[in-house]
C-alpha cells in the first residue's frame, strides 16, 4: 500500500479526536523564512536585477543574504 503504519495510525487517532484526518494548518513548514515582503523583495530585484547574487546580497538593507537574494 506504501503508507507506513505510524501514519496510519497518527491518521486514526487524528481522526478519532476531531473527526478530520485533514493536515494540521497554521504552522511554518521549512527553516527559517527570511522573505516576509514579497513586494519589497520583488521591486528589490526589479532595481538590482543587472547585478551579481553577491552584488545584491551586498547591497540588501534588509536581512536576506545571499541565497534568499538569488530567489529574485
Amino acid at each position: 500500500m506504501g503508507i507506513g503504519t505510524t501514519t496510519l495510525t497518527e491518521w486514526h487517532n487524528r481522526y478519532r479526536a476531531s473527526g478530520t484526518i485533514a493536515a494540521p494548518q497554521g504552522y511554518q513548514r521549512g527553516h527559517s523564512h527570511k522573505i516576509t515582503d514579497w513586494d519589497e523583495f520583488r521591486a528589490f530585484a526589479a532595481t538590482h536585477g543587472d547585478k551579481t547574487q553577491a552584488e545584491r546580497a551586498h547591497r540588501s538593507t534588509n536581512q536576506w543574504g545571499q541565497p534568499w537574494v538569488g530567489r529574485g
